[in-house]
């Protein structure tokens, strides 16, 4: 019954991509006149790209880099100072150094080419395991799936009405290998047809779900997905745009940076925000932003008053001080410009 299952489903999935899928991502380019190091190198920038980042907000930059670094090889050319305008407002600044890192072994070590094997590409900077089956199946059409997380909800659902119930990895290796000896179609098809229909199925977007791929299979579709178990965040009543913004202006938390900048006198650290052995480290801290995007108020703060382009993680700690006002704290690192800031050590 798996069996069967499974393979209607990717029928009427390869069925609505030939219709509906994004085939004009420029990432997914194919022809004759794309030569593998070049193919191997757009599916790997794109997919670091596509890291935690949506498809509408990659594309512009993919493009601007491919414009004027064509090929790795011109990439591993480039310094962090050259590429970081190109990759500035992406955030996760640690995959702008692994791109030019990985550039550099590419064309040093493999002569600009990706290589096939997962082992082989898990050993270079930024990539994981779906990162590499995603280079073997669009580049390569090597017989694989990449896993991520919305393809397991959409097969969860299809094999057990819950995007909640995790699939093992031999049931990923059993759906798997039931796809690849039935369908003739090529890997790169496959796994974009999955990706795109994944992409657009959205149980909080019920009207865009075709349920006749769902209805032989279970409870998720005969209650039309309201069975399904809904998990949903509690909305925070935290007062964001209220609450005074500690920057702990770091590099790679070894090094701690202070201008003794502080518009709260009574502030204490004593609520355990920093380690112990930062005892006499002031963090910057920032009036209230009078808006919920903090990290853009932290970036500007920094922009305009040091000049300094500063990577932001998001808010990591709220609470209230002995007087009821609210406190934030996040991260920062600084990406480029000059500083004179008082340094201190990691102990």
């Amino acid at each position: 019954m798996k069996k069967e299952i499974l393979l209607s489903a990717l029928a009427y999935i390869l069925d609505w991509y030939d219709l509906h899928g994004r085939h004009t991502l420029p990432w997914r380019e194919r022809g004759a006149h794309i030569s593998l190091s070049d193919r191997t190198y757009r599916v790997w920038l794109s997919e670091i790209l596509l890291q935690q980042t949506q498809v509408v907000r990659v594309i512009p930059y993919f493009q601007r880099i491919l414009t004027d670094f064509p090929t790795v090889y011109d990439l591993s050319q480039a310094s962090y100072e050259d590429f970081f305008p190109y990759y500035k407002g992406m955030g996760y600044y640690s995959r702008a150094r692994n791109i030019l890192r990985t550039a550099q072994i590419i064309t040093t070590e493999y002569s600009g080419v990706f290589p096939r094997e997962s082992r082989e590409l898990q050993k270079l900077p930024g990539i994981w395991k779906y990162t590499s089956e995603a280079i073997r199946a669009f580049a390569y059409d090597i017989p694989t799936l990449a896993w991520d997380t919305n393809l397991e909800k959409v097969f969860a659902r299809i094999l057990s009405g819950s995007r909640f119930i995790r699939l093992s990895e031999s049931e990923k290796d059993e759906i798997q290998k039931i796809l690849f000896s039935w369908s003739d179609r090529s890997a790169f098809a496959i796994n974009s047809a999955l990706m795109d229909w994944a992409n657009c199925v959205d149980l909080n977007q019920k009207s865009q779900i075709p349920w006749e791929i769902y209805m032989p299979y279970g409870v998720f579709a005969s209650t039309r997905g309201e069975s399904e178990e809904n998990i949903q965040k509690i909305a925070s009543r935290f007062p964001l745009p209220d609450a005074f913004i500690i920057v702990i202006l770091h590099r790679d938390h070894r090094v701690y940076f202070s201008d003794s900048y502080r518009v709260s006198p009574d502030f204490s650290l004593s609520d355990g925000i920093l380690p112990w052995w930062l005892s006499g480290y002031t963090p910057f801290i920032l009036t209230p932003s009078l808006s919920r995007d903090v990290r853009s108020v932290v970036q500007t703060f920094f922009h305009d008053s040091y000049g300094l382009e500063v990577s932001v993680r998001p808010v990591h700690k709220k609470w209230y001080n002995q007087d009821s006002y609210p406190y934030c704290v996040v991260n920062a690192q600084i990406q480029s410009g000059v500083y004179n800031f008082s340094e201190f050590q990691k102990k």
